[in-house]
């Protein structure tokens, strides 16, 4: 990795680099020793030796089948595999059931204790499986929608097998996964590290504190944070300086700690990255939210137009990388301005606020609330008449955004209250025409593609489909335009991919972080060199430097992309309108049906013929304040709140708020028409 870095890669990282601490690695040199053990008795034979049984025929068509395996354990020609081999014979109507286990050995496990465990209790695993991924976990469920509900069980499925244990940080992690993980081989990005912490506060809060810690943990003593992380524990090398992990951190911290109200995390002490450095440090959980606060606002800071700097990306690595000329990085570097750190920014900030006032910190409070202030104005100012503006780049390049309507700041400016009433109304109709209807499987990034950019039209940052995105729009739509929020909800489902591209095997089960959208000459797929079909060599004017996305194929590995898992479920509750406070909970359904049932390991939430029924279980043992916000066309009768009858107080805004301890764990309620 280092000579590749050095010489091949070098644009690119930058060179060689050197280890952070003594624990780091590029690459595992001693990798986990990985075995196949069969359970309920002694295989027939085995063998190590893959050639032996796939000769010169291919994984589905194995040249010597019929062949007994060798029983050679000898990896040859660096080439190796597990195989076992079990004979037997089956009468007419008869079945049998064999079992095996698959693992590898950490350093204090013994693979007789492994298999000795699991062969005792081998008929009874399957069972206690279920049982146990029946224990957390998210489920939804709504009349006429059965496929709904299944499709939220996979996604709770998907996103908790896919944790990841890394040795380095001693934290699970959420990685990315897809080509970034399997073909790039790191752990990238931090933001996405956060937004797949978001649904994990509602399907199993314990983890989502492991994978904050995991996040945290990366964190330098100026408040910085890396791309991403690859090997053991090192930095990503890469072209990439975002500057909108910050404010991912600070948004997922804020939604745990007002959800869980988990106090005492705020003052558990957490190491400052590099983790096993001679110069260890270590700070509590809520001084690193500080620092990062201030590096967010101190050395990220504020360009000529009052905006957060963009450095030379923001959640869009490609909005600089790919789109200004090399040459020119240094000076948009120096002045851009993102619109999509702003406008996020006035929320999450909002959020850090009331961290701030839960945890007791009243110093920062008043800076907190001058800087949302501020960073709203400025938004404010970006209004293009149609939409508001995506970033500003230079004095030279000047403004992104101001003939395309790009969605990434869009939905934030809604959810942030920028928007006024009559821009909403504006913006909601733009996004319906130019990029919501268009798209059968989910808006589309970008109304007009670039032709500068190194991505083709249609493609990835070029008016692609992303999850991410979506999920914030559909968030942003059921403030206002609840109908839309539920069909742009289906619309990004893997189901719907299923029915609009049957033909292409991912997007089903799994899929990746974005899809070529209709704009693209392959729409439903993901980004691949299309050359590769056309049999046509790049002309001279598509010729990009190396490390351009033109040779790169997210086919290669389309699928177990966390995105498309994720936000399918964090967007299903902002559906149903929770927000957390320092006080309680505020509900705001957006779901204009009869009946639906929602559950997690922290809130559930359930509407019937007779009204709504739930019940919200945080850590903390306070007196809980609930906010509900009725439809218009709701009129409640009787309100119970842990079992017993309360008087309906109705306040403006035809909210219903009642207070309540928190028994046997949960603060319980029942709102009946």
């Amino acid at each position: 990795m280092q000579v590749l870095m050095g010489t091949i890669f070098k644009n690119l990282t930058g060179g060689a680099v050197s280890m952070p601490d003594e624990k780091c690695e590029f690459d595992d040199l001693k990798p986990p020793i990985v075995f196949l053990a069969s359970l309920d008795k002694q295989p027939d034979a085995f063998t190590c030796d893959p050639k032996s049984f796939f000769g010169r025929g291919k994984l589905v068509e194995p040249e010597h089948y019929l062949k007994p395996l060798n029983n050679d354990l000898v990896p040859k020609n660096g080439q190796g595999a597990m195989l076992s081999e079990r004979r037997f014979s089956l009468k007419s109507g008869e079945s049998k059931t064999f079992y095996y286990a698959f693992g590898y050995l950490l350093e204090d496990n013994s693979l007789k204790d492994i298999i000795e465990y699991y062969s005792e209790k081998k008929e009874r695993l399957f069972e206690e499986n279920i049982s146990q991924w029946k224990k957390d976990g998210i489920r939804f469920n709504i009349p006429n929608y059965e496929w709904v509900g299944r499709e939220v069980s996979w996604h709770n499925y998907y996103l908790h097998s896919n944790l990841t244990y890394d040795t380095y940080f001693n934290e699970h992690s959420q990685q990315q996964n897809g080509i970034y993980q399997y073909a790039f081989g790191f752990n990238a990005a931090l933001r996405d590290h956060c937004q797949f912490a978001l649904p994990h506060i509602f399907l199993s809060p314990a983890m989502a504190k492991e994978l904050i810690c995991f996040i945290l943990k990366q964190m330098h003593s100026d408040g910085s944070f890396p791309y991403g992380i690859c090997g053991h524990g090192m930095i990503v090398p890469a072209p990439f300086i975002p500057s909108d992990l910050h404010l991912w951190m600070l948004w997922v911290m804020s939604e745990y700690i007002l959800g869980t109200k988990d106090s005492e995390f705020l003052q558990e002490v957490i190491p400052i990255y590099p983790l096993y450095a001679p110069s260890e440090k270590s700070q509590s959980v809520l001084n690193h939210l500080i620092l990062g606060y201030n590096y967010l606002i101190n050395t990220i800071g504020f360009g000529p137009h009052g905006l957060l700097r963009l450095s030379n990306g923001d959640w869009n690595d490609n909005i600089v990388v790919g789109n200004v000329p090399d040459k020119n990085h240094d000076q948009v570097v120096k002045w851009a301005e993102s619109m999509f750190n702003s406008s996020m920014a006035v929320y999450v900030l909002e959020k850090f606020e009331m961290l701030l006032d839960f945890a007791g910190v009243s110093h920062l409070k008043k800076e907190v609330k001058e800087n949302i202030n501020s960073l709203k104005q400025a938004v404010k100012k970006q209004w293009n008449k149609g939409w508001f503006k995506r970033a500003w780049l230079s004095y030279s390049f000047g403004w992104v955004g101001e003939n395309r309507l790009w969605l990434e700041p869009q939905p934030w400016t809604i959810i942030g209250k920028i928007a006024n009433s009559t821009q909403r109304d504006i913006l909601f109709e733009n996004i319906d025409n130019r990029l919501r209807d268009p798209s059968p499987i989910g808006a589309m990034l970008l109304d007009k593609p670039l032709k500068r950019i190194f991505n083709k039209e249609g493609v990835f940052a070029n008016g692609g489909v992303w999850a991410a995105m979506n999920g914030l729009l559909i968030w942003a739509l059921s403030k206002e335009k609840k109908k839309s929020a539920w069909e742009e909800w289906k619309k990004n489902t893997l189901a719907r991919h299923a029915e609009i591209y049957p033909n292409i095997w991912y997007g089903i089960w799994s899929g990746p972080d974005s899809y070529n959208s209709v704009l693209s000459s392959y729409p439903g797929h993901t980004m691949f060199n299309e050359d590769l079909i056309l049999k046509e060599k790049a002309s001279q004017e598509e010729k990009r430097e190396p490390g351009n996305h033109l040779d790169l194929n997210m086919t290669d590995f389309p699928v177990m992309n966390m995105n498309c898992h994720a936000w399918p479920l964090y967007s299903l509750i902002k559906l149903l309108g929770i927000e957390f406070n320092p006080s309680g909970i505020s509900i705001t359904p957006a779901l204009n049906q009869s009946k639906f049932e929602f559950s997690s390991s922290l809130i559930s939430l359930k509407k019937d013929l007779k009204g709504y029924h739930g019940w919200y279980a945080p850590l903390g043992k306070e007196i809980q304040t609930v906010s509900f916000h009725i439809q218009t066309d709701e009129y409640f009768t009787k309100l119970y709140v842990n079992g017993e009858e309360m008087n309906i107080t109705m306040q403006k805004n035809d909210k219903i708020v009642f207070k309540g301890p928190i028994k046997k764990g949960k603060i319980c309620w029942d709102i009946l028409f």
